[in-house]
């Protein structure tokens, strides 16, 4: 007797959000519900529309339904760049202020950089007053100049 073996999907990646971020994704998956629900009634001449909704919605069902809300280091660590910090650098002069944030929420030209990117991850651990190189084919300093959460 054989069993036909039953395929499951496990999600193994946590998506780590601000409380900014869960509202937006929030927000964002019922508009896309609501938008969904127009297009379904043109199906026919709006098929492709509703297939990229229905990725979109998946997508952001999946963040939210693995999800960990980023929270506040203990007071004696906010010195320390970690998810959530609000990092200003000293780029050769140019100062930014940089937000690090998980994967989900990450979008550089908005200054928001994932925990995973090569910025992310060289600032984390830092302090005011640190300075990282990363080495890519040019090398660029950051100079951390302050660190704030909240």
């Amino acid at each position: 007797m054989s069993t036909t073996p039953t395929a499951y999907t496990t999600r193994t990646q946590t998506f780590f959000l601000t409380r900014a971020g869960l509202r937006r994704f929030r927000g964002e998956l019922q508009d896309l519900q609501t938008a969904r629900l127009v297009r379904v009634k043109n199906f026919d001449e709006e098929q492709d529309e509703v297939r990229l909704l229905d990725q979109k919605i998946e997508h952001v069902s999946d963040v939210l339904s693995s999800y960990e809300l980023i929270s506040l280091p203990p007071k004696e660590a906010r010195d320390i760049v970690g998810l959530g910090a609000t990092v200003t650098v000293d780029v050769g002069g140019h100062v930014s202020d940089l937000t690090i944030v998980g994967t989900a929420e990450a979008n550089p030209l908005l200054g928001r950089v994932s925990d995973q990117s090569p910025v992310g991850k060289a600032l984390i651990g830092c302090r005011a007053g640190d300075v990282v190189t990363l080495a890519s084919p040019l090398s660029v300093a950051y100079e951390v100049v302050r660190v704030r959460y909240g």
